[in-house]
């Protein structure tokens, strides 16, 4: 019928052009400061088709290391935008973004417990891998969850000077989360 080759040529049409696409999302991250800890994001991107690229901005919640025996420690905090690029293969209403991206920002660390305590700030560069499945509950909006993990490219480390090294970012990290997207057409 008429109906149904418009509606067809409507779905044709929104696979076919750029489409803005903007999400915040709530994550546990492990790896990147001591202990698990929990990223707030918000992404913003464009897709077309099977195709997106988006920039995200994560927070990583400030956490505590105190070293075992000794009064010192510090509070390790986290910043960082990622650059990502994704294929999309779909079936549906589900989608499954399989990405690859760069992070840089900020790891600042103060000292505590210590007569004169520090406060310092370190690059954050890493390399990052992450999958994904999206769900359209309305043509203009998807529950998503994501799961990734990223390798520091740069390891930032912090050391107290009067008791020793306190934290350092490990080798491989990552992060699970879920979040919404709003799609603009």
């Amino acid at each position: 019928s008429t109906l149904d080759r418009s509606s067809a040529a409507s779905d044709v049409y929104k696979r076919q052009a750029w489409r803005v696409v903007l999400g915040p999302s709530v994550s546990l991250g492990l790896g990147a400061l001591p202990g698990p800890a929990a990223v707030l994001g918000l992404a913003i991107g464009a897709e077309r088709s099977w195709f997106r690229v988006e920039t995200e901005a994560d927070l990583w919640l400030p956490r505590e290391e105190r070293l075992a025996g000794e009064m010192g420690g510090g509070t390790m905090r986290l910043w960082s935008v990622t650059a990502r690029g994704c294929g999309v293969p779909s079936l549906g209403m589900l989608r499954f973004p399989i990405c690859a991206g760069l992070q840089a920002g900020q790891m600042s660390g103060e000292g505590q417990g210590v007569s004169n305590p520090q406060r310092a700030t370190l690059p954050w560069v890493a390399a990052e891998a992450r999958a994904g499945l999206r769900v359209d509950v309305h043509s203009n909006v998807a529950v998503r969850a994501d799961i990734g993990g990223f390798v520091p490219l740069v390891r930032p480390g912090f050391t107290l000077d009067t008791v020793g090294p306190v934290h350092r970012a490990a080798a491989v990290g990552g992060v699970a989360g879920l979040g919404l997207e709003l799609v603009f057409p």
